[in-house]
């Protein structure tokens, strides 16, 4: 269930990164300026934006003019943070077939160790721009509008929610050793690890799955990539959201 209040022309949005993503087609088609009061798991939106659950800070913030933000739009759906196939929404779809409510860190214990052992990954290609950069390789695709990502293992560093691009990462996997390989390399590199892939795009055409991959956007499932025979379309929405922040600690 959607836990929001509208003051006046702002959303304020109480949960975490999946209440917010469910939040952005009202925002977007109101023109509504958004809070993210961070009560979730991650909140990797109110930590990009430095929003706070203190009230006083909230308040300050709603005080501000807003400013813009882009979002990202995959298939019709909106996402702020980030899109991706492969392991990381395979877990994403796993956790979302067992929970029953409110979940916690431990919560993904379970779909990390069942994706690890069959983990999904699929083979595709990839059009940035209109130009064929990939074809038919297996791995790990995300998409960031953000720099910020689970665990704080931030695969799209450089991505900024207010250039008008989104930022491309590929990492070529073939099983769950290699995505494990690819994580601590994340957790360890300042960087970019060495040996991935990656372009900034206004648009993305991912195509020529061989078999189904599951999708998420903002850590929500959002269907399966290759369930179809349509290509996946992902664009760039530039400044498409009005947000309050930081909260002004």
């Amino acid at each position: 269930m959607l836990n929001a209040t509208e003051v006046g022309d702002a959303l304020v949005v109480v949960g975490g990164d999946g209440t917010l993503h469910r939040a952005l087609p009202a925002a977007a088609a109101s023109g509504a300026g958004v809070y993210h009061v961070p009560a979730g798991t991650e909140n990797l939106f109110a930590r990009h934006f430095r929003m706070s659950a203190h009230p006083a800070h909230v308040v300050r913030a709603l005080e501000r003019p807003p400013v813009r933000s882009d979002l990202g739009m995959c298939n019709g759906r909106l996402f702020a943070i980030m899109a991706s196939t492969g392991p990381d929404a395979g877990v994403i779809e796993r956790l979302s077939r067992q929970r029953g409510g409110a979940i916690t860190h431990w919560s993904y214990l379970r779909p990390v160790l069942a994706e690890f052992g069959h983990p999904r990954l699929p083979r595709l290609s990839l059009e940035v721009d209109g130009s064929r950069v990939l074809d038919s390789r297996r791995g790990l695709l995300v998409v960031g509008n953000s720099p910020q990502y689970a665990a704080r293992l931030d695969p799209a560093r450089g991505a900024r929610t207010d250039d008008g691009r989104l930022d491309v990462v590929f990492f070529p996997c073939d099983s769950g050793v290699d995505v494990v390989c690819w994580a601590v390399r994340l957790w360890l590199c300042p960087g970019r690890p060495d040996g991935t892939l990656a372009w900034k795009a206004r648009s993305i055409t991912v195509c020529g799955i061989e078999e189904a991959s599951p999708v998420q956007l903002d850590g929500e499932p959002a269907g399966s990539l290759g369930s179809t025979n349509q290509p996946t379309e992902i664009t760039i929405m530039s400044g498409f959201l009005r947000v309050f922040g930081p909260a002004g600690q």
